[in-house]
């Protein structure tokens, strides 16, 4: 109990705030009895948690690192905000359908992070705070690695392919990323 109780004070001396949307300390207290803590050789504690819906948690004195096998929702959540400013704020990097389709997924993903994180969050905050952030600077350039990117991810396929990630309610996580 001794280490459980070292190990949670390192998660909330900052590790717990490693990601946006989670607090991971709060999520270690709530699953305690599913909590595994190990010691390397020099007695450091790392805490490992399987949630069982395809979410790990591990932390150290690094940090915390929520992992998810079945598609990290907090990553998608980042990478659609991105291409979202990008469409909107580059000429014919997509056009009004496409456009839509981003707003539709961005909505829904943001939602689904909101209700799912470690405590809830309020979406319509969490979006405002997204929506006043400063656009990206400049647009891809055509042809680009990021230009094909961002038009692949805006498809009608990609968009649905995002829509089925958020199926199964789980802890949104950042990794893996891209």
């Amino acid at each position: 109990m001794k280490i459980w109780g070292a190990a949670l004070a390192m998660v909330w001396a900052g590790a717990g705030a490693a990601q946006d949307w989670n607090d991971y300390a709060m999520v270690l207290q709530q699953n305690a009895d599913h909590v595994v803590t190990t010691l390397d050789a020099a007695g450091a504690p790392t805490l490992r948690l399987d949630m069982g819906d395809g979410v790990t948690v591990v932390c150290d004195a690094g940090g915390c690192i929520g992992t998810d096998s079945g598609g990290a929702v907090g990553c998608m959540l980042k990478i659609v905000t991105e291409v979202r400013a990008l469409a909107a704020t580059c000429p014919g990097l997509a056009d009004d359908s496409r456009r839509a389709g981003l707003d539709e997924i961005f909505d829904r993903a943001g939602a689904f992070a909101a209700a799912n994180a470690v405590p809830p969050r309020d979406w319509a905050a969490m979006r405002a705070e997204i929506d006043a952030r400063e656009p990206p600077g400049g647009c891809p350039l055509p042809g680009s690695d990021a230009d094909v990117m961002l038009r692949a991810l805006s498809t009608p396929e990609s968009l649905a392919q995002m829509s089925r990630a958020l199926e199964r309610p789980r802890l949104p996580v950042l990794n893996p990323c891209l």
